[in-house]
């Protein structure tokens, strides 16, 4: 509920990953995918990371041509656990009764479907299937950061928010299809950043960049006026 930032990178390396992240330690939870990236991030800057369940959804799905029993049984599962995750977040605002819940419902789906991926991934039909083992691979490489969220009640277990932002961004970038430069991009980044948390508190994306644009060279005016929550 702070706000959305968008960041522009030439490369998504791990030395990107590291100046994005920078600052970071035990006490922050990440939420993210799988790239190799973060989990360098993580060991070097020691922050806790949560794999986003959508990213391993999609992974199956995308092993449905290839054998579709299997990849459904999968897809029915993982929704299974969503459901029941769903249910546990009715309780958002109480952080113990969430983790009791997320116990009791969510827990034992997860393991179940954890121990069924894990029997599966070296049998002939799955072995002789390169998207739907890079599916089991992939979740089996990764469980451990699968699970996190079910031990911290402040961590979801996927990022679809931060999806969904991205999404218009993208969508966008069929209409410029080109920045032009390094610092219109990076502009770009910044105007995306401020209309999408304007967005996020109720705020009129014309009216906030309006007002801030006109008093940014007053003086007296600081980095904190342009902050949604503090703007009136």
């Amino acid at each position: 509920d702070i706000g959305v930032v968008f960041r522009w990178s030439e490369t998504r390396d791990n030395e990107t990953a590291k100046e994005i992240l920078s600052g970071l330690g035990p006490t922050t939870s990440v939420v993210c995918d799988g790239l190799n990236i973060y989990q360098h991030s993580a060991t070097e800057l020691t922050f806790l990371m949560q794999i986003c369940w959508a990213h391993i959804r999609r992974k199956f799905h995308e092993s449905l041509g290839s054998n579709e029993a299997l990849a459904t049984e999968a897809l029915d599962a993982i929704g299974e656990i969503f459901k029941a995750e769903s249910k546990a977040l009715k309780h958002w605002n109480n952080p113990e009764k969430l983790l009791r819940v997320r116990d009791e419902l969510v827990k034992p789906l997860l393991d179940e479907f954890i121990k069924w991926v894990d029997e599966i991934a070296s049998t002939p039909e799955v072995i002789t299937s390169s998207t739907l083992s890079r599916a089991c691979n992939y979740l089996l490489k990764r469980k451990n950061e699968a699970r996190y969220f079910l031990s911290n009640p402040y961590v979801i277990m996927h990022n679809n928010d931060n999806e969904r932002e991205s999404k218009n961004f993208k969508l966008g970038a069929k209409n410029w299809l080109f920045a032009a430069s390094e610092s219109g991009v990076n502009a770009l980044a910044v105007y995306y950043s401020l209309i999408r948390s304007a967005h996020m508190h109720g705020i009129h994306p014309f009216y906030y960049l309006l007002d801030i644009t006109q008093r940014i060279s007053q003086p007296g005016f600081t980095p904190q006026d342009i902050i949604h929550q503090n703007w009136n």
